[in-house]
């Protein structure tokens, strides 16, 4: 009985362990990451031609985007959106920023540096930045 309860006590301790240090993880810091650039309609064509493809490639990775500003809002939590015109005239890369930025108008060509969450019905980029 003795062997158990240690053995459970180990395996606890082991699990706070592992998930302590996944919740105080440092966060990635966008300026100090190397970017992938591409222009944004090559990136939603990406996905929309083999999102299992474009996942492996760009998942996760800080990516450098240029586009025509197609329209800017702001989400439930306050943040501005802008999203970056492609080929589709219904959809495009959807770019959450971090803080808002006065250099945003529609019909402009804009680059923005964000990480890339992946693919809905637009390509979906946050904690993004206007590249001056």
């Amino acid at each position: 009985m003795k062997k158990v309860l240690l053995v459970v006590v180990v395996v606890l301790l082991t699990v706070a362990f592992f998930a302590y240090r996944y919740y105080n993880k440092p966060h990635r810091n966008l300026d100090d990451e190397t970017a992938i650039a591409i222009e944004a309609s090559s990136l939603f064509e990406s996905f929309e031609k083999n999102e299992t493809e474009a996942n492996a490639l760009y998942l996760d990775q800080v990516l450098k985007v240029r586009g025509k500003v197609s329209s800017e809002s702001i989400n439930q939590e306050g943040k501005q959106v802008v999203v970056l015109e492609t080929h589709d005239p219904m959809f495009g890369v959807s770019c959450t920023l971090d803080s808002p930025s006065d250099k945003i108008e529609i019909g402009i060509v804009i680059e923005l540096k964000g990480f890339c969450k992946g693919y809905l019905s637009d390509v979906v980029l946050t904690g993004c930045k206007v590249v001056e």
